[in-house]
């Protein structure tokens, strides 16, 4: 039975989860907090007692543009996201929805 916990975004107090459903709804509390984007990741761990374990950094989506009009934010996410994927030993798992073509991401073109 893997060990769920999660990190604040300063990484001061880490919570262990009671089972999946606490992980989850957990990471969604940290989110709801902030409407704005925050480069302090939320760190989110999963550990086997047999098996390796995991460490897992959900980063914001890359926006060219936030809902006030402040095309700032494109850069910061840029930004952000850089930082976490030229770091050696990293799987990239970059998520695109399905009806859009990936030659048109900028997440996808940064990880590429």
């Amino acid at each position: 039975m893997p060990q769920y916990s999660v990190a604040d975004r300063q990484g001061a107090q880490e919570k262990i989860c009671k089972n999946r459903d606490d992980f989850r709804n957990t990471i969604v509390k940290l989110n709801e907090k902030s409407d704005n984007i925050i480069p302090d990741p939320i760190i989110a761990k999963i550990r086997w007692a047999r098996g390796f374990d995991f460490t897992i950094t959900d980063l914001p989506g890359i926006i060219a543009i936030d809902d006030k009009g402040n095309g700032k934010v494109g850069d910061l996410t840029r930004k952000i996201t850089k930082t976490y994927i030229d770091k050696e030993n990293v799987i990239i798992v970059c998520v695109i929805p399905a009806h859009t073509d990936e030659t048109v991401s900028e997440a996808y073109r940064l990880v590429k």
